[in-house]
């Protein structure tokens, strides 16, 4: 079954590229809209661990090196 995206989790998917951060999406989330802080950083928090959990994202800042 395809993932489908739509409102606010197409724009975190959208900016979701390997380079940019959690923090550095949702700050730009926040100058885009203006929505108040806590309430994207939540949606972006939620959504990337639904997308980690269905395997489509990894999160290379936690994984350990050897």
């Amino acid at each position: 079954m395809p993932l489908r995206v739509g409102g606010s989790s197409l724009e975190i998917w959208s900016r979701i590229d390997g380079d940019r951060t959690e923090e550095q999406i949702v700050d730009e989330l926040v100058e885009a809209f203006g929505a108040p802080r806590d309430q994207i950083a939540r949606d972006v928090r939620e959504f990337l661990a639904q997308l980690l959990e269905l395997g489509l994202i990894q999160d290379d800042a936690h994984e350990q090196r050897p």
